[in-house]
């Protein structure tokens, strides 16, 4: 194969290197210098004084989002403060609201951050917005004559926007539909048909991004292709900015607009246009306005897919033309991010975008068009509605046609970020242009230079990535009101006692499924349930109609025994005879004694203390019930945790599997009975998931939220 190397490009390279190292340096400082200034400035707001209490608050709405007639989602600011307000009361004239000053009432609070290993954190997903805190407001009082004038054409775009959809007089479906490819609003869109788009590596159209503006500016370029119209640049510029506008400058928006506004400007002025360079500079900008972007996936995916551009689409032009070089520089790009971020793959990915991306590409212009007619208007062209909704029709069906083929699609665990570090830095190093010209001139230092820095920046990842879950033997999860422990032998197999469970939520795919994905298990070798109450079984039933679950065990007595590996066990202590026909399932709840690697925990389910003196009386003359770690009963009712049954399992640490609930659990008399005998209390609701990591018969307990 013959490479065709820049001569002037070989001479300058080591200038031009250096001076890019400088930068990037120098970036990096005032990103750190910004991250450190801008944490401080919003952990020192004033919001921080009324964490918890109920205040009144002057701000205005950035954000107003309808879930349904007494729901309704307020992005506030005040002053360097974002906060996410839910207000549960009917609201007339909604729309009229955004962009007002009002005055609210409500308590503040913090976001919640993620209570398992690796799970979704939705405070860094709100950090990443900007936003800080979050309220439940009662009171909503709006001076619609503090608009600015500049917000009033904004909320006229707005308004007009959602007019727009009302009057091409869709289906439902594709009203939903529409407002996410034009608009980028899926707050409608229904979740069974959104998890279709996500599995065939196509919800991308579903928020408007780079796609959608290059749909738009490929038609400004051949518009302009035989000659060059002063006014029509300027008339294209504006349309961005009002494209932006409507779609609340997402970071996908914002990215893709500053892109196109610097090539236009590069050919206006005839200036060489680079588009590494421009991708950087824009997320340097977007970094020092927001440092926390950088924790969203929309910047992630947003800034990656362009970066797999800039790499990949040289090297795969000459191999399979321009006209789908682009799209598959963007999926090779993906895939390993995907994996990690997302757990799934769709094996046909490449495939179902061609017909997906062509379709959205006579949507957009269509919309576009008809929605800015409309805008000067009023007027709707008789032929767009029915064109529009057919088109839409049209891709939902090709995407659930093809979402049917469920062996196309692949559920992955993630991996390590150290992996996903040195699979990005090799892959972006091997398809550049620096990686070209050293081997061409055969530095093949400087090619060794790079690979250890990619290296260094793997080996960093490895020493930031939270191990302390990984090394944890067992793991006390947290799945709100209700109980479950992860098993993981030293041999690989991965054991559930009970799952949690909740008839509003699905426990098993929401919950379950991503730890164990996130953590690296693709399945689970055994799921055992105490006894077949909600908060228990239901989690696991959940689980396995969605991942693969072994086996499943609901029933056992005392003396049953199962073992694992290198001596581990698990042992029935409880019921002695299980009682057919009983009102109440507690009666024949399970209890084990876990033992792995010498350290020993007490798993009770919801037993009471009438069980529990029957366990004392049956094992009192032996160390049975002596364990390490206690599982509380019942989740610390005042009907379980007798003084005796405490004093004969002795243990060290107890742990109190429990969420919020009108029970009053835990109850303050069993908390005292452990804190009387120095017994060390770990809750899931306060720390979260509850790790004992296990060396030598020794045993320290994690927790994976920061004790307050």
């Amino acid at each position: 194969m013959v490479y065709y190397v820049n001569k002037a490009l070989l001479s300058n390279n080591k200038v031009n290197m250096r001076r890019k190292l400088f930068i990037g340096v120098l970036l990096f400082a005032l990103g750190i210098i910004t991250m450190y200034a801008y944490q401080s400035r919003t952990e020192n707001s004033s919001m921080e004084f009324y964490i918890g209490q109920e205040v009144s608050i002057s701000g205005k709405i950035l954000e107003l989002e309808r879930k349904d007639e007494k729901y309704y989602r307020i992005l506030l600011k005040t002053g360097n403060c974002r906060i996410l307000c839910s207000y549960f009361n009917e609201l007339t004239d909604y729309e009229d609201l955004l962009f007002s000053k009002v005055t609210v009432c409500g308590t503040v609070s913090k976001p919640d951050e993620s209570s398992n290993p690796r799970t979704f954190d939705y405070s860094s997903y709100l950090k990443s917005r900007g936003i800080h805190y979050v309220a439940v407001i009662n009171q909503l009082e709006a001076n619609h004559s503090a608009i600015k004038t500049y917000d009033r054409l904004r909320l006229y775009v707005f308004k007009k926007r959602e007019s727009f959809i009302r009057r091409l007089c869709l289906s439902d479906k594709g009203e939903f539909f529409l407002k996410g490819v034009l608009f980028g609003d899926t707050s409608d869109f229904d979740e069974n048909v959104y998890e279709e788009f996500r599995q065939n590596s196509t919800a991308h159209i579903l928020a408007v991004s780079g796609l959608h503006l290059g749909v738009l500016y490929s038609l400004y370029k051949l518009i302009q292709k035989k000659k060059n119209n002063k006014f029509i640049t300027i008339l294209f510029l504006l349309t961005i900015v009002i494209y932006g506008t409507v779609t609340q400058w997402s970071v996908s928006v914002t990215r893709a607009s500053v892109l196109i506004f610097l090539a236009v400007l590069g050919n206006e002025t005839d200036r060489r246009y680079d588009l590494l360079t421009a991708i950087a500079l824009i997320a340097a900008a977007l970094l020092i306005y927001n440092p926390y972007v950088f924790l969203g996936a929309g910047f992630q995916m947003s800034f990656l897919a362009v970066t797999s551009i800039g790499f990949f689409t040289p090297y795969l032009e000459r191999r399979t033309g321009s006209s789908l070089s682009g799209a598959l520089a963007v999926q090779i790009g993906m895939i390993p991010y995907m994996i990690y971020n997302f757990n799934g793959i769709s094996i046909i990915g490449l495939l179902t975008n061609i017909p997906v991306i062509y379709l959205v590409s006579l949507i957009v212009p269509i919309g576009v068009c008809s929605f800015f007619i409309f805008l000067l208007s009023g007027a709707i062209i008789p032929l767009f509605p029915s064109a529009l909704d057919g088109l839409s029709k049209l891709t939902m069906g090709i995407n659930h046609f093809i979402s049917r083929f469920e062996i196309f699609y692949r559920e992955i665990p993630s991996m390590k970020i150290w992996m996903l570090i040195l699979i990005y830095g090799f892959m972006f190093l091997l398809s550049s242009e620096y990686f070209l010209i050293c081997r061409s001139r055969k530095h093949y230092r400087k090619i060794l230079i790079s690979v250890l820095i990619i290296c260094l920046l793997s080996f960093g990842g490895y020493l930031t990535d939270r191990k302390e879950f990984d090394r944890s033997s067992m793991v006390f999860l947290d799945v709100g009101q209700g109980d479950c422990l992860h098993i993981k032998s030293s041999r690989g197999v991965s054991i559930l006692i009970d799952g949690g469970g909740n008839k509003n939520y699905n426990v098993g795919a929401k919950t379950l499924k991503p730890y164990l994905l996130k953590n690296g298990f693709n399945h689970v070798d055994l799921a055992i349930a105490t006894h077949l109450h909600t908060d228990h079984y239901l989690g696991l039933e959940q689980l396995s109609e969605c991942f693969d679950v072994e086996k499943v065990i609901t029933e056992g007595k005392a003396g049953d025994r199962i073992e694992l590996d290198n001596g581990d066990y698990i042992q029935v202590l409880y019921p002695f005879e299980r009682i057919e026909g009983v009102d109440d399932e507690n009666t024949n709840s399970m209890v084990f004694k876990v033992s792995v690697k010498g350290v020993t925990a007490m798993i009770t389910g919801d037993i009471t203390e009438i069980a529990e003196g029957q366990l004392v009386e049956r094992y009192r003359e032996t160390d049975t019930l002596k364990c390490d770690i206690l599982k509380i009963a019942h989740h610390g009712s005042r009907y379980s945790s007798s003084d005796s049954f405490i004093d004969a399992v002795n243990p060290k640490v107890a742990v109190i599997s429990v969420g919020k609930n009108n029970y009053g659990h835990p109850e303050q008399v069993v908390l005292d009975k452990l804190e009387k005998r120095g017994i060390e209390i770990f809750r899931t609701d306060y720390d979260g998931a509850v790790g004992i990591e296990i060396k030598k018969e020794k045993f320290t307990v994690h927790t994976w939220k920061d004790r307050k």
